[in-house]
């Protein structure tokens, strides 16, 4: 029985149920997932209809068990992410609080940002292939977990940044955060120093780094958090955890599908320090920000206090005038 979880952050035996609907092969199908997180896998179950209009058929299934390494991986292959072929992602909200939007033509996921779960999508997927019928399918979280719940809501920050070396870049990137400060640095591992990035933050940090830019971004030897050395390989558009069983990393990191950009989630405030084999002397940072989310009902609040105290105290005054004058 696994008692750790590979992610802090992720605690053994947290259910998240998903709907998952769309439409296969001319059948309307609607999937009732459960997701168990049991410390190394997650582990989907439920039952699924099938529904088919032209013959007026229905059956009721169970859904095969099935496990994978991260509600990431589930998500590139139950909600199909993987056939995403060019995205692009983007900063926002849902339902008040952060989250990345992951977009590909017509369809889209979004997920929590301090967390990197899934939690809505549509996607509309027209195969090449003749005789094939498209893909129309969509899922959402049908209730969020505490996890979510209680974590950062309000507005926070995107920050675009490049790596510079004099006059040239070195690569590029875009990050989000309650609050953030950005460094870099040389570090000296054994006989060698190396480029290192740092992001202290407030809340939680999202790094994404696009390798397009500079395939060495994607050369990490380490990542610390908090001075603490954890260790991740990254091949090809994949990453996976280095340690022993009971290593139990407070990040999480992966390649959005088809993409270059390679996401480093840290969900607590603290600092993260991303160590890169790269050997370049004299690189800098830039960074600008944005706010993104609405504080607007806030302000529109004490705004509305004010001119309904205004409000009352004409009426009070014309009312006496009236009366005096009767």
């Amino acid at each position: 029985m696994i008692k750790e979880s590979i992610f802090l952050f992720l605690a053994v035996g947290v259910v998240m149920p998903y709907v998952l609907s769309g439409t296969v092969n001319h059948d309307y199908v609607v999937v009732d997932i459960n997701s168990l997180w049991n410390g190394k896998n997650v582990t989907l179950s439920g039952n699924f209809t099938v529904k088919d209009e032209i013959i007026n058929y229905t059956s009721h299934l169970k859904l095969n068990s099935s496990n994978y390494p991260s509600y990431y991986s589930m998500w590139c292959s139950e909600f199909s992410g993987d056939l995403y072929s060019h995205p692009n992602v983007k900063f926002t909200e849902y339902n008040g609080f952060p989250a990345l939007e992951v977009v590909n033509g017509s369809s889209f996921s979004y997920f929590d940002l301090q967390y990197m779960i899934p939690l809505q999508g549509k996607l509309l997927y027209s195969p090449p292939q003749q005789g094939v019928s498209p893909l129309n399918e969509s899922f959402y979280m049908k209730e969020l977990p505490p996890l979510i719940e209680n974590g950062y809501h309000g507005v926070y920050n995107e920050y675009e940044g490049n790596l510079v070396q004099g006059s040239s870049k070195f690569g590029n990137f875009i990050a989000a955060s309650p609050d953030a400060k950005f460094s870099v640095g040389q570090q000296r591992i054994g006989k060698q120093n190396f480029l290192d990035m740092s992001v202290s933050d407030k809340g939680f940090a999202v790094l994404i780094l696009n390798t397009t830019s500079s395939v060495r971004l994607s050369e990490i030897s380490e990542v610390e958090i908090n001075g603490t050395p954890y260790y991740i390989a990254v091949t090809g558009n994949s990453v996976s955890y280095v340690g022993n069983s009971s290593t139990s990393f407070p990040f999480q990191a992966f390649y959005l599908p088809n993409s270059g950009l390679l996401l480093i989630d840290y969900p607590y405030p603290g600092n993260m320090t991303v160590v890169f084999f790269s050997h370049s002397q004299g690189v800098g940072v830039s960074v600008s920000s944005k706010q993104i989310g609405n504080s607007q009902p806030q302000q529109l609040y004490f705004v509305i206090i004010p001119v309904a105290i205004i409000v009352v105290l004409l009426l009070i005054l014309f009312l006496r005038r009236r009366k005096t004058r009767s």
